[in-house]
């Protein structure tokens, strides 16, 4: 029961003091008007308005440059002379 009736005294006491508060707004604002210096209208700004519409984007990124691979193997012969044949395709996998 003491909470209700303590809740009850400062809602009470806030709306006392939002009124108060308000009060006291309203009566500065009267004597504030007496001093304000007149402002000019001002002039209408032009807007541009663009209407937004769904669409379609794709990922991609045009790009000038060159590729550099992640490994890179050097075949050589243990002997001096010419390579005449290479006993495997490009691009397959060997065993040792």
């Amino acid at each position: 029961m003491k909470t209700e009736t303590t809740m009850k005294k400062t809602q009470n006491q806030l709306i006392l003091l939002a009124f108060l508060g308000l009060m006291a707004c309203s009566s500065s604002a009267d004597k504030g008007t007496e001093m304000a210096i007149p402002v000019p209208p001002t002039r209408a700004m032009g807007v541009d308005v663009f209407l937004a519409k769904e669409q379609l984007l794709e990922n991609i990124i045009n790009a000038t440059g060159s590729l550099l691979p992640n490994e890179a193997v050097q075949i050589a012969p243990e002997k001096a002379g010419k390579l005449v044949e290479l006993h495997f395709d490009e691009s397959s996998y060997v065993k040792e």
